[in-house]
């Protein structure tokens, strides 16, 4: 066990996961002091060395020496570089560390122009993941020199001197030696290093570069398990619901193919890696370079990971972010297979737009981050340079949209978290088949992680209704209960405890738990993980909050800016004061945390459990909620506004906001369980007129949570999402509820195949409300026409049926032809001049590829290019008479052209 006084150590790695859960501890090796003697005004080595069981990473070792008498930090080591936020004042300036010792387990400490009270006694605290917790003391004498010492030193200073003369003469004899032996013959590995220097300087800085990586990654990054959904943007994609044809390509593909030859389709000058906020898009980028490293992915031939978050400077040019990372490394960037990743951006901040934006760009032009990401994404710098950038959804949108290839990390898969939440879990606790919840509410990984270690100490209740943040509060709520109490002094605590939270939320810090120890003996934790940490921060930060707005009553002011980045704030709103004008996501477990935890007005009802939400609270949240619907049009400010009424979870004011709700965009905003969740909350019982989820990555099971919400909505839009027949069997069954209302339904761009589309066709025979069906490009083949005319016969509503992009031999062409001649009323389009709406959508699309062009993937824009041509060119079909046999030529004339331009740039 760790004694009280040397638990500083999580001050500086980790923060309030501490405070709740009593987890197991890594094990702790202790070593006998050791004894050292400094001179006054000198500098002193205070010795510490281990030995690790594990290949050594710069970023997961924690270093921590301080003081042993008082707890004064000396200097702090961690997340890479050194850390002295927390350096006691008289140690400023006089420590330093080893930085290229570290991996050979040095890690002593230089003490600088020794002072008297620098006496004392000294402990070093090291902990690298698994290897374990090490603790070296060492006791620090400080001694004046006596006038024999010196003597002695001027003794020893004459002899140096006259060492360094015989020095400099055997110096000169290696020299001498050594330009002999560069007249003789190289051995072959020399003359294949001096040619590369000589010939190929970046090649040779990337052969080093290539070799320090190897050294410091750590190999154990495996996430080829790891789904990933890819939309590549193509010139036929629509927001609106009138452009029935949406011609985008989505593909769910596992990590492990990501980048390999032969996926090599998927590759563009620009592109993007979205998650949501812990599903491991780091972990996802650290795993692909070290591919790249171990020689598996060698379509590149330099990827470069780039950590924004640690970059510090306000203005940097590109060239100088590269050389940080390593020396002339910016160099290679002029080379050909060059793959930039620029990581960690969910927090950045926007900044304006530079002063001198008239100017011509290079490496060397100083920006601030987030204009010199725009002007790469825009090619402006570096254009033939392969970059991802890699964010939240909702970060950066404006960014995002100068991306022609989208991948979208998904979730873990039911069968993950459950592996994952049995394998933290005792024997009892662990899933069956009668309480599988966890993945009703988050398959996130780091949410899963966290609360599977939690519910190894206190078993934990898991609703259909309950959230990850709804658990972690109410675990908070437990542990306030049974630790504080009656108690006022612990409350205090407490108080302070928020309060500091939020300090550190708004600038970015992690807590700092060195005001709190008598909390540590109780409550320990398993792991350091720094974003789990950040979680427990943001939620004691929003207790704070939700204390201070029902004391002031400026709940609006503070929500507008929380939820949406307002940066109108109030000089007299003290919440807001201390917040410079930044980008809002770093609010975004915040605000969750918030509306959980805002019917406890005040620090004594959170210890109490007693909950309550008065009127003007309910009265002020429906007025607020409402002008935020009406206010906010983007599908990520509206899904933020759903998870709000979400977590409130105040059956008066859903009701109240949700009642008048007749439309839900969120085209192109990929959903995971959690926003299937709150969408499922919010819009129980509500009939919309539509329902927009095109693009939104949603799979089979999302579709099933939704059956409530789809079945009460006219016109319903799942188009280019990932579903399969299991989608055609649970929408057999809606349609054939009898109070389902769906008049159109989208469903292009799927993969619900033959037995899908067999199942659409069974439920048509008991459907009274379909009018349009439209399953374009769902690989329905002879098969799915089978039963499609015996049901359709039968069926008396629908008017309007669209078969695009499928294949059809001479069986189901036959099946479709029996169909329109048994069914005239049913308008059956299998090309695109067979319906003048979507000819003039592909028309005008067409038309606008002369200032589109670069903004799309080339190589899928050809052959989307050539299976429309293909398409306009079939002269078996019934063209709409509206459509004139000389726009058809125009049209295919066009794309010719385009598809000419396109092989000349080749």
């Amino acid at each position: 066990m760790i004694i009280r006084r040397h638990q500083k150590l999580f001050d500086l790695k980790s923060t309030y996961i501490c405070l709740i859960g009593s987890l197991t501890f890594l094990p702790v090796c202790h070593f006998a002091p050791l004894e050292v003697t400094g001179q006054l005004h000198k500098d002193v080595l205070l010795p510490c060395t281990v030995v690790y069981k594990e290949q050594f990473d710069y970023s997961h070792i924690v270093i921590h020496w301080q003081r042993s008498e008082n707890d004064d930090v000396v200097h702090s080591f961690y997340d890479g570089s050194n850390q002295l936020a927390y350096q006691a004042d008289y140690y400023r300036g006089r420590t330093e560390m080893f930085y290229d010792f570290l991996p050979s387990g040095n890690l002593s400490l230089l003490l600088k122009n020794l002072l008297t009270s620098d006496a004392g006694s000294y402990a070093c605290h090291s902990i690298l993941e698994s290897s374990g917790f090490t603790i070296q003391y060492v006791n620090l004498s400080v001694e004046e020199r006596s006038d024999d010492q010196i003597e002695e030193y001027k003794f020893l200073f004459e002899t140096r001197i006259a060492i360094c003369l015989i020095s400099v003469a055997f110096i000169s004899g290696f020299v001498l030696l050594i330009c002999v032996k560069l007249r003789q013959p190289r051995n072959e590995k020399d003359e294949e290093t001096m040619s590369l220097i000589i010939n190929n300087p970046s090649g040779f800085i990337l052969q080093k570069y290539k070799k320090h990586m190897t050294s410091i990654l750590p190999k154990e990054y495996s996430a080829q398990n790891r789904r990933l959904f890819v939309k590549i943007h193509s010139f036929l994609e629509g927001s609106g619901t009138n452009n029935i044809y949406m011609g985008d390509k989505s593909e769910a593909i596992n990590a492990e193919d990501l980048f390999t030859p032969g996926k090599q389709k998927f590759l563009s000058r620009r592109m993007v890696l979205v998650g949501d906020a812990g599903t491991g898009k780091s972990y996802l980028c650290k795993w692909l370079l070290n591919k790249w490293i171990q020689e598996h992915i060698k379509i590149y031939k330099f990827i470069l990971r780039i950590s924004c978050k640690k970059i510090k400077s306000k203005i940097i040019s590109l060239k100088e972010i590269c050389d940080k990372i390593y020396n002339d490394l910016s160099s290679i960037l002029t080379m050909d297979g060059v793959l930039l990743i620029f990581d960690e951006l969910d927090d950045l901040v926007h900044g304006n737009e530079d002063p001198s934006s008239t100017q011509e760009y290079n490496m060397n032009t100083p920006l601030n981050i987030y204009t010199l990401l725009e002007k790469i994404m825009t090619k402006q710098l570096v254009p033939n340079t392969n970059v991802l950038m890699v964010c939240r959804f909702d970060s950066l949108i404006d960014l995002q949209e100068k991306c022609n290839t989208e991948f979208i990390l998904l979730d873990f898969t039911e069968e993950e978290t459950k592996n994952i939440y049995d394998r933290n879990s005792t024997k009892d606790q662990k899933l069956g088949n009668i309480d599988e919840r966890i993945s009703h509410i988050t398959c996130t990984p780091a949410f899963v992680v966290l609360i599977s270690y939690f519910n190894a100490e206190s078993n934990l209740l898991i609703y259909k209704d309950s959230s990850p943040y709804k658990i972690l509060t109410e675990i908070m709520l437990k542990w306030t209960t049974n630790s504080i109490g009656k108690s006022r002094e612990k409350k205090n605590m407490f108080i302070s405890m928020a309060n500091h939270s939020y300090e550190n939320l708004i600038q970015g810090k992690p807590n700092s738990i060195k005001h709190w120890k008598t909390f540590l003996n109780l409550y320990n934790c398993q792991t350091q993980c720094k974003y789990q940490c950040n979680m427990l921060r943001d939620m004691l930060a929003a207790a704070h909050c939700v204390w201070e707005t029902h004391r002031t009553g400026n709940l609006t002011e503070c929500l507008d800016f929380w939820v949406f980045g307002n940066n109108t704030i109030p000089s007299t709103n003290a919440l807001l004061q201390s917040i410079a004008d930044e980008h809002n996501a770093r609010f975004y477990h915040f605000i969750r945390f918030f509306m959980r935890l805002l019917k406890y007005p005040d620090c004594d009802s959170l210890c109490d459990k007693t909950h309550m939400m008065n009127n003007e609270t309910q009265e002020l949240l429906s007025g607020w909620l409402k002008k935020s619907f009406q206010n906010y049009k983007k599908p990520s400010e509206k899904l933020k506004i759903i998870h709000c009424i979400f977590e409130l979870h105040d059956e008066k004011v859903t009701k109240e906001v949700m009642s008048n709700m007749k439309n839900l965009e969120l085209f192109n905003t990929p959903l995971n369980v959690k926003d299937i969740q709150a969408l499922e909350y919010c819009f129980s019982g509500i009939a919309l007129e539509n329902l927009d989820l095109r693009l939104c990555a949603l799979e089979d099971k999302a579709v099933r949570q939704l059956g409530s919400m789809i079945k009460k909505t006219k016109n319903v839009m799942l188009s280019s999402n990932n579903l399969t027949k299991e989608t055609g069997k649970c929408l057999k069954e809606i349609l054939e509820e009898p109070d389902c209302i769906i008049e159109k339904l989208w469903l292009g761009t799927n993969q619900l195949g033959a037995h899908g589309t067999q199942d659409l066709w069974r439920s048509l025979e008991r459907n009274k409300t379909l009018i349009g069906l439209y399953l374009y490009d769902n690989n329905v083949t002879d098969e799915g026409t089978h039963e499609m005319v015996e049901y359709l016969q039968k069926n008396t509503s629908l008017k309007e049926l669209h078969l695009c992009g499928n294949t059809f031999g001479d069986e189901g062409l036959t099946n479709i032809q029996k169909l329109k001649h048994n069914k005239k009323e049913l308008e059956v389009v299998l090309r695109i001049v067979e319906n003048s709406e979507l000819f003039r959508f592909v028309e005008e699309k067409i038309f606008e590829l002369k200032r589109t062009r670069k903004n799309y993937q080339q190589e899928y824009l050809n052959s989307l290019l050539g299976t429309v041509l293909k398409d306009l060119e079939m002269k078996d079909c019934n063209k709409c008479p509206q459509i004139t046999e000389e726009s058809i030529d125009k049209l295919i004339q066009m794309i010719k052209e385009e598809l000419k331009h396109e092989r000349q740039e080749e």
